[in-house]
């Protein structure tokens, strides 16, 4: 496996988490309060002028080189002159010229009705002003979220407060490989195999990190990867998006809940993700999560379920039903 190399993203600048908003009058809030950034999210629809003030970093993309949304003059002008936007040779802007850098969402303008038919479903406009050189840019702001391109670094910020220093236990699958679980996991710092990757080891977030790719990816989520370390010093990656997945590792807190409530035993099995005649629905919902599907069947003294779930993991593949009556499960299909 290719040793895999992560670009940090080291904010050595104070960032304002929340700017003042400028007044816009075709946006301007209807009960005249400033609105704060919600920096839980990345991507906000249809209140966009709560983005005004903010940094955000674009990802590095060595694959977007086609037209990108990004424009040296306001979009709505080169609609009517050119009836698209970014297509004059003097204003277009190739992706690699701001890849990589930071930027302070200036403004927000709003498309008309008759702007986003003659080019896209964009609704507004941000207007950017580059941190280093005070280059201004508009951005075609998308109304899809795996559309764009770039972190706030607000919302950055916030996750590292959220996560770092937050322990998780391993259930003894690989996380970066969803495809292939139980492939060996590697340590990033010297691409040497992680022998001690075991069923209830005990990791710590110590880092959110950004992977500038060269490819298209399906969301800007994919190139962000919290950092975790062990107790030997063994530091592995995991996609940010997976951290809340359970199929892989579990928050150290409901790892401790359910060793608890089940005791040493029934906990290993959980974490293992194994099934068993006699299981309670508590213990399936932690060995292998929600279902897809339940269908229910309630007489006068008996209640019986049918708990489907459409597995995707690699060597469970297929679709598989557990039989559970008045709370335990007694058949598998």
């Amino acid at each position: 496996m290719k040793k895999i190399i992560f670009v940090f993203l080291i904010l050595v600048n104070k960032f304002s988490l929340y700017a003042q908003i400028n007044k816009i009058e075709t946006l301007r809030p209807t009960n005249k309060t400033i609105i704060k950034f919600d920096s839980l999210v990345n991507f906000v629809d249809n209140n966009v002028i709560d983005l005004i003030g903010q940094e955000i970093y674009i990802i590095g993309d060595e694959a977007k080189n086609e037209f990108n949304g990004f424009s040296k003059k306001n979009p709505i002008d080169d609609i009517k002159k050119y009836s698209s936007i970014g297509r004059n040779n003097n204003d277009y802007i190739k992706y690699e010229d701001i890849a990589e850098k930071y930027f302070t969402i200036l403004d927000v303008l709003k498309y008309t009705k008759s702007d986003r038919s003659s080019f896209s479903n964009a609704k507004f406009i941000l207007k950017l002003e580059q941190k280093d050189s005070k280059q201004v840019y508009y951005y075609s702001y998308p109304t899809r979220e795996f559309e764009v391109p770039f972190i706030v670094v607000g919302y950055f910020l916030k996750m590292k407060k959220l996560y770092i220093n937050q322990n998780y236990i391993s259930r003894g699958l690989n996380w970066n490989s969803y495809d292939n679980p139980y492939e060996p996991i590697y340590n990033i710092v010297n691409g040497k195999q992680i022998i001690n990757f075991t069923i209830g080891e005990e990791w710590k977030v110590i880092e959110l990190s950004i992977q500038n790719k060269t490819k298209i990816y399906s969301s800007i989520y994919d190139n962000l990867f919290f950092i975790l370390e062990n107790k030997f010093n063994e530091k592995v990656s995991i996609p940010f998006l997976v951290i809340n997945y359970e199929w892989a590792i579990l928050e150290k807190s409901k790892s401790d809940y359910i060793k608890n409530k089940f005791g040493d035993i029934i906990w290993n099995k959980i974490l293992s993700r194994k099934i068993w005649i006699g299981m309670t629905e508590d213990m399936l919902l932690f060995s292998i999560g929600k279902p897809d599907k339940i269908n229910k069947t309630i007489t006068e003294t008996n209640k019986s379920e049918q708990w489907y779930y459409q597995e995707k993991l690699s060597n469970k593949t297929g679709d598989h039903y557990y039989y559970f009556e008045n709370g335990i499960l007694k058949a598998i299909q």
